[in-house]
């Protein structure tokens, strides 16, 4: 039992250890056209996902008020949250750690953010901002983060291909989840979401 349990495990290894493409295109609000088209075993098995957006129908301004009102609240306390030195420490050092282990290939990438209160995209923006000017861009890999400080809004379009190692990003996500700073970052906004 335990020798089949060993291969087991040695095979599951082996099978995360195997690379994995990523060719994507999507742009947001486009209802066809946006796709992902994933890579594995060495080009032996290719899987195409195409993403389509749902049509629904617009709900009243009224209907939308209270759903409005508790995405800010969590867009504040986000934003809360990040001004913490270590939890913002933390996570930027995964996301660095994720960005290193990724290969990026013809990557466009175009973010346009902002939230409610001008002032508070001012602030996230001062924290964004120097991040941004640090990625590297070349014709291999672009990005361009826009503030949007008139209305509260998330958007983005991106195309390219990426490769990674799947063990590799498990355990970088597993050393962030029992890291304490993020356990204290995600409790306090609990905390600040029940206050509102």
């Amino acid at each position: 039992m335990f020798i089949w349990i060993s291969l087991l495990l040695l095979l599951l290894v082996v099978l995360l250890s195997m690379p994995i493409s990523l060719r994507f295109e999507f742009e947001q609000h486009r209802t066809h056209g946006n796709e992902i088209v994933v890579t594995c075993f060495f080009g032996l098995v290719n899987s195409r996902i195409l993403l389509q957006e749902k049509a629904t129908s617009k709900p009243s301004r009224k209907m939308n008020k209270p759903k409005e009102q508790e995405e800010r609240n969590e867009g504040k306390a986000v934003f809360k949250v990040l001004l913490q030195k270590r939890f913002r420490h933390r996570i930027f050092e995964t996301l660095s750690d994720l960005w290193c282990s990724i290969s990026k290939h013809n990557i466009k990438l175009h973010i346009k953010a902002g939230l409610d209160d001008p002032a508070d995209t001012g602030q996230l923006w001062a924290i964004v901002g120097p991040t941004s000017a640090l990625l590297p861009s070349n014709h291999q890999f672009s990005v361009l983060i826009e503030p949007d400080f008139l209305n509260p809004s998330f958007q983005f379009d991106c195309r390219g291909t990426i490769r990674f190692i799947p063990l590799q990003i498990i355990f970088i996500l597993v050393k962030l989840f029992f890291s304490p700073p993020f356990w204290k970052g995600l409790w306090y906004i609990r905390a600040e979401n029940q206050q509102c």
